[in-house]
């Protein structure tokens, strides 16, 4: 069981990660499960652990499947995240975007 200020340290660097990953997600349509373990130094499981956490609690959305799978801002975030006050023309079409391979 943690203590309450290691939980304090934990949640604070989830919450850098997390940020790290917007900020990330602004100039790029998405991640990987593997450029976000190399983008916060996480191995694989964890990195899988937060990414998963952040899509069932609504924080990012998700397309595909493993080994394919990746992470991407939910359609209601992506006109915000790229400074947009609303109108459609800047919203990024996620549909058919492929990971790099």
């Amino acid at each position: 069981m943690r203590s309450s200020a290691a939980s304090d340290v934990y949640k604070r660097q989830e919450e850098e990660r997390l940020h790290l990953l917007m900020e990330y997600l602004k100039q790029h349509p998405f991640i990987t499960r593997t450029e976000y373990g190399q983008l916060t130094g996480l191995q694989k499981s964890k990195a899988w652990k937060d990414l998963n956490g952040w899509v069932k609690s609504k924080i990012l959305g998700s397309k595909g499947k493993a080994p394919h799978k990746i992470y991407i801002l939910p359609p209601e975030t992506i006109s915000t995240a790229t400074g947009d006050s609303g109108s459609a023309p800047d919203t990024i079409q996620t549909e058919n975007l492929q990971p790099v391979r």
